[in-house]
């Protein structure tokens, strides 16, 4: 079985940052767990942008403090991203993005990864000191509606987000797992 681990974003991995939001973009235009990935051609600039989404002095006024990690392999290679959101005290974050965020880069699904990866960032949320972590995915990802629940997620109730800007709706559902 492959161990993973979180490692914090550097300029160490910025190629394979790089090939991660390249093949993410191709299977939608946002990747969830990975701090607006989507929106840094240049992974340095992600890079900077996550180290100020974790500082209190820099976080975004409308957001609330995300720490970052990059999931790896033994050999190092990128298999996942997750975002730790430890204080949801805006309303987005409590209703819709919840304390954890992931996601698993396409060429490297189903390989059992999203399981071991919500585990550690389950433990870190512990460590942030949690008792509770709340957990969102779209009712029509299954994938990640079986990893939630694989780790204890319980359901609690479904939901509607509105895009604005796309004019869309997103059927989410929300869950709570006990650390």
């Amino acid at each position: 079985m492959t161990v993973l681990t979180f490692r914090q974003p550097s300029t160490e991995f910025a190629d394979q940052i790089r090939a991660y939001r390249a093949e993410s973009m191709l299977d939608g235009p946002s990747i969830n767990g990975a701090s607006s990935l989507q929106d840094h051609e240049d992974p340095a600039d992600w890079i900077a942008a996550c180290a100020a989404a974790a500082d209190p002095a820099t976080v975004d006024p409308d957001w609330v403090i995300s720490h970052q990690w990059l999931c790896v392999d033994e050999a190092s290679q990128i298999v996942g991203m997750t975002a730790i959101r430890p204080d949801l005290s805006l309303p987005y974050a409590a209703e819709y993005a919840g304390h954890i965020g992931y996601s698993i880069r396409p060429s490297q699904r189903g390989k059992g990864y999203g399981t071991q990866q919500l585990r550690l960032a389950l433990e870190a949320c512990r460590g942030y000191g949690l008792a509770l972590a709340l957990l969102t995915c779209d009712q029509a990802n299954e994938a990640s509606r079986r990893t939630i629940m694989a780790c204890g997620g319980v359901f609690e109730r479904a939901m509607e987000k509105r895009d604005e800007d796309e004019g869309t709706v997103i059927a989410m559902e929300r869950y709570w797992i006990t650390l």
